[in-house]
């Protein structure tokens, strides 16, 4: 196909684009100084768009980074300062070409390199690439606290609520947004108030550590700023822990030790810990509301979220407390009348396709929602029988269905002596176990992983 049959179909696919991202497009034009030749968008949840940018003959990779469907606890014109704030002190993240203010999105460099550790052609260069990014999180964290100031970026007043970063803006949207009871968020609250760690040093952090990318043996650009704040530097060691349940990053120890040595900062390995479940429990506090009321875009995706990053701040917790935890018993399936109409669901949803990448996308998606419904029906009346026996045992008496359990141990957690924690996690753990069994062949990326040790 000729240079001008390219541009006919180029043409014709931003036609049929929604009005928004036209208007994207040709900010992206406007603002790079040329004309796109190629567009991809991503098949996921939130928008983000590849586009190649025609400018005197050379053809300029640029990524346009979306707004969330629903503005997070910061919108993103945050990130796009902390990404120039970092060019500018000589961290390795993609130049920033401008902010799109309608539709919200950076207009930015597209980095070569993918993401994911875990795919590294040998340990020398996941070792390399993890050293390389470490060397950048120092470069970060010294960036001077006053440069992010006069960016607008908050600073702490008060050492006693240094180590909390930006939680305060986690629960005061998950209390916006609560549909219902939750006692391991209740629980997790609790905890880290009790053993909140002092801290004095204040530094630019990554909030979600350990999002980059890399190439050929070497990082080749730091991602994802979005929760970039003013915080203790240990949190971002505690975030590492959380990041490589999804993209692992070989052993964390280990590299909590070899920040030590570039930063000349000695880590607590109980800071850090105490920073991996503040960090870890913001996930289920941005997702709960979502057992009640899914999200449309990824409902499943964000009930393994939430299951997995809750067992995650548990497993953390009993670290700490010294609490052995112990497995739930595994029923036997059953199937039920409706198990036929499930596996005529699934077995329609697989075959299907949609009309482009983005619609296959969302075809997956629903098969996902198919393969839970039918597992939460096999598995599911005896998991819920098994938790209120073992809230029972908590409370005293039974409560009548799983929506009066969680008011109660809502309740019970929250007022609970610290003497009562290990019986505590135990259940809490049993009870993620038990949903996360439901989740199991449709944990995608969680497959397997579990929290790494740090002593």
């Amino acid at each position: 196909m000729g240079s001008g049959e390219n541009e006919k179909t180029e043409t014709a696919k931003q036609s049929e684009l929604a009005p928004e991202w036209r208007r994207a497009f040709a900010f992206i034009e406007k603002s790079v100084g040329g004309r796109i030749v190629r567009h991809h968008r991503y098949p996921r949840w939130r928008p983000a768009f590849d586009v190649d940018v025609e400018r005197d003959g050379e053809i300029i990779p640029v990524h346009f980074r979306g707004e969330r469907p629903q503005v997070g606890i910061y919108p993103i014109e945050h990130e796009c300062r902390a990404f120039q704030v970092c060019e500018k002190e000589g961290v390795l993240v993609p130049h920033v070409y401008a902010y799109c203010d309608d539709p919200a999105g950076i207009v930015m460099e597209r980095s070569p390199g993918r993401p994911n550790l875990g795919t590294a052609e040998s340990e020398l260069e996941r070792t390399a690439v993890l050293d390389e990014f470490l060397q950048n999180l120092v470069r970060m964290h010294a960036i001077d606290p006053a440069v992010l100031e006069a960016e607008g970026f908050e600073r702490p007043t008060r050492s006693d609520a240094l180590a909390w970063g930006d939680f305060p803006r986690w629960q005061a949207d998950y209390e916006r947004s609560k549909s219902g009871p939750d006692p391991t968020i209740a629980f997790t609250i609790e905890w880290l108030k009790r053993n909140q760690p002092r801290r004095e040093e204040i530094s630019f952090v990554q909030g979600d550590a350990g999002q980059f990318i890399f190439d050929k043996g070497h990082l080749t650009a730091v991602l994802d700023l979005e929760l970039a704040h003013l915080g203790d530097p240990a949190s971002d060691l505690g975030a590492l822990f959380v990041r490589d349940l999804s993209e692992p990053l070989g052993p964390l120890p280990h590299a909590v030790r070899r920040y030590a040595e570039l930063s000349g900062r000695e880590m607590d390995p109980h800071v850090v810990n105490w920073h991996a479940v503040r960090v870890g429990i913001c996930v289920p506090m941005s997702t709960a509301s979502t057992l009640y009321k899914p999200n449309p875009d990824e409902p499943v995706q964000y009930i393994a979220w939430y299951h997995v990053y809750a067992r995650m701040a548990i497993e953390v917790m009993a670290l700490e407390v010294g609490v052995e935890l112990e497995e739930p018993p595994v029923p036997e399936p059953v199937s039920g009348r409706q198990a036929p109409a499930f596996g005529a669901l699934e077995k329609l949803l697989c075959v299907a396709k949609g009309a482009d990448n983005y619609a296959d996308y969302q075809v997956a998606t629903a098969a996902r929602v198919a393969e839970y419904l039918r597992r939460s029906e096999c598995y599911g009346p005896a998991l819920e029988s098994d938790d209120l026996d073992e809230a029972t045992a908590l409370l005293g008496s039974r409560p009548p269905d799983w929506r009066a359990a969680d008011a109660a141990l809502e309740h019970f957690v929250s007022e609970a002596p610290a003497e009562q924690e290990g019986e505590i996690l135990q259940y809490l753990y049993r009870r993620h176990q038990r949903q996360l069994l439901i989740l199991q062949p449709i944990l995608k990326e969680f497959q397997g992983s579990r929290v790494q040790k740090l002593r």
